[in-house]
């Protein structure tokens, strides 16, 4: 990526309104030395955030080692002191909006404009403490709670809750993206861009010649295709499962893949055999470590027979957790309004809550 610094004049506010546009739509760094009341009052009219007061010299190498960036300044006597701590530069005292756009982002990323400026901000020498000290390790629970809490507003079917837990969860790849950006690694436009590439890629029957592929015919070309990829062929058949997967999920995630080359059983008959084989040792087993190992292996029988039935166990078993606590919540307020304790209520008491609280709260019977 050229490494570019535009000049301009602060009478120029014409050329500064056509710059800061074209820095809009490319998602470049846009860097403001001095403190112009009139540059300021210009971008905030376009929305446009940047980074405004004297900042470190090396802090902008940095920068420059990474992105062509728009710097405007209020001396000429700033601009010498830059020319001189800044050598391995190319300057530029014009607009070239053709030159620029040919190594700048894809436009197609605008949309994440606002949210990248405020991560950038955010990481910026005198940006949040808090979020400068964070890693990918570090982030990693936040991603992960953020992806249920989308999972959570999917299930209450709650539009403008899943609204507001998406963009949390896109922050999040920003932020991680931004992470290493920083690092002169990649940045968040080769995320979108090698993404995009490999949906193409990986869809000849939509994007390519093969037209009209049916969903089997279609996830085998996928497979097929990912199989060729680079570094893909030396790989083994379990690999590319997360073990930050929860349990449930990665039994069903191994299963499939074992699946793929034929590794299965041949009808679901003999999964109803195996969990009942499976239960039987359970029962057999002599000590609490032997005890756990057998119960283990049922519940990965029951997410091998939730294949069978094209049931995705962990969202069945999230689905009946969020059942247990609508009716627990029902008999919970049911004895808080009687006369007595919980201790105080029979066994055939708090069963017949809990009947009531299934016909009051469930119009499907489990």
């Amino acid at each position: 990526m050229k490494r570019t610094i535009y000049w301009f004049n602060k009478e120029n506010i014409e050329a500064i309104r056509e710059i800061a546009e074209l820095e809009k739509r490319q998602l470049m760094p846009l860097f403001l030395l001095g403190n112009e009341n009139e540059w300021l009052l210009e971008f905030g009219k376009l929305g446009i955030p940047v980074y405004a007061g004297m900042m470190e010299i090396s802090w902008l190498q940095e920068r420059i080692k990474k992105n062509s960036v728009l710097i405007l300044i209020s001396s000429e006597a700033a601009r010498k002191e830059l020319e001189l701590l800044l050598t391995e530069t190319q300057w530029q005292t014009s607009i070239l909006p053709e030159e620029w756009c040919k190594d700048s982002p894809s436009a197609f990323l605008e949309v994440l404009c606002p949210l990248r400026d405020v991560v950038i901000r955010l990481l910026a020498p005198d940006g949040c403490p808090y979020d400068r000290a964070q890693t990918h390790r570090s982030l990693r629970r936040n991603l992960i709670e953020e992806a249920y809490e989308v999972l959570e507003a999917i299930d209450k079917d709650d539009v403008e809750l899943l609204r507001e837990e998406l963009g949390d969860l896109l922050l999040q790849i920003v932020f991680h993206a931004q992470l290493e950006e920083e690092k002169g690694n990649f940045t968040l436009v080769d995320v979108v861009e090698g993404i995009s590439e490999k949906l193409i890629r990986r869809h000849p029957h939509v994007f390519g010649e093969r037209k009209s592929l049916g969903t089997v015919s279609a996830l085998a070309t996928w497979e097929e295709i990912k199989s060729l990829e680079k570094g893909k062929k030396g790989r083994k058949i379990l690999e590319g499962v997360p073990p930050a997967l929860p349990a449930l999920l990665e039994a069903l995630k191994l299963q499939e893949k074992a699946a793929k080359v034929g590794f299965d059983w041949k009808d679901v008959s003999a999964v109803w055999e195996k969990l009942r084989e499976e239960e039987k040792e359970f029962l057999e087993a002599q000590n609490e470590t032997e005890k756990e190992a057998e119960f283990g292996d049922i519940l990965f029988t029951l997410a091998n027979l939730s294949r069978f039935f094209s049931i995705n166990p962990e969202n069945v078993l999230r689905e009946a957790n969020q059942r247990f606590t609508r009716r627990f919540e029902f008999v919970e307020t049911q004895v808080n309004q009687g006369l007595k304790d919980w201790c105080e209520y029979s066994e055939k008491e708090l069963n017949d809550l809990w009947e009531q609280a299934k016909k009051a709260k469930e119009t499907k019977k489990t």
